[in-house]
């Protein structure tokens, strides 16, 4: 009986935390893609923030750097709280930095 016992504990011991590993794995691939998604959203917001609302070519080798720090201001002023929580950052080059 006691050997029973013994066989069966390990049989549920092994089984059950399987499933919550799995259950939870599910969750949080599920969290990671939507984290993907917002950060790509956010990401295509600046790059249209910068295009149309400032007119810039982020490309443009030709910007003076005193107009590459002052869009730096401006889309830390509008994006900032978002950035910092998507862990996203624009460099002095305007380049986005997820990190």
């Amino acid at each position: 009986m006691k050997k029973l016992k013994k066989l069966i504990r390990k049989l549920w011991y092994r089984l059950f935390p399987k499933k919550q590993i799995n259950q939870i794995n599910k969750k949080l691939l599920i969290a990671l893609k939507d984290k993907a998604k917002e950060r790509i959203n956010l990401s295509t917001e600046i790059k249209n923030y910068l295009v149309n609302e400032l007119k810039i070519d982020k490309k443009s080798k030709f910007i003076p750097l005193h107009v590459r720090r002052q869009v730096c201001t401006h889309v830390m002023a509008k994006f900032g709280k978002r950035m910092i929580a998507h862990k996203i950052k624009i460099n002095i080059n305007l380049e986005l930095v997820a990190l």
